[in-house]
């Protein structure tokens, strides 16, 4: 995506929703990520960004496994976006891009990362120690928030 083109889809979100922020959303990317970081300002999208630049997949899903619980414990409730799969489809030769491979194989270890990284999210949520259910944590967080008028 375009500098241009990601600009004015920013432009043409709606305004961010006043009130209390309950999940904290990191973004795990490569270099796309950058590009995002340096065209958002953090007041209108505030996120958390695991960037590495031509990483692919398998990288990426690494970086997961080493951060995840620290981000959990510092942060609480996560929502965690995935933007990965381009470095493992293609590589940057010069000004160009090429296809690394014709074959689907590519596309199956992909899924499979993708597959490794829901088995690690969702052992760190089944492993939480916490008393409190998780719904019992939002009605809490819930009851804090100010009545909306209908």
């Amino acid at each position: 995506m375009s500098v241009s083109k990601l600009k004015k889809y920013i432009n043409e979100q709606p305004e961010k929703p006043e009130g209390l922020q309950l999940k904290t959303p990191i973004l795990v990317s490569d270099s796309k990520g950058f590009t995002l970081r340096n065209n958002c300002l953090d007041y209108e999208f505030p996120l958390e960004l695991w960037c590495l630049s031509s990483a692919r997949t398998k990288e990426l899903v690494d970086i997961i496994d080493q951060r995840i619980e620290k981000a959990i414990k510092r942060h609480g409730h996560i929502i965690l976006y995935i933007w990965s799969g381009t470095c493992d489809i293609s590589s940057k030769i010069g000004k160009y891009i090429e296809i690394r491979s014709k074959n689907f194989s590519v596309v199956d270890r992909v899924i499979e990362q993708y597959h490794r990284a829901i088995g690690i999210v969702n052992s760190e949520v089944d492993g939480d120690d916490d008393d409190t259910t998780d719904s019992e944590e939002e009605d809490a967080l819930l009851s804090q928030l100010p009545e909306m008028p209908l």
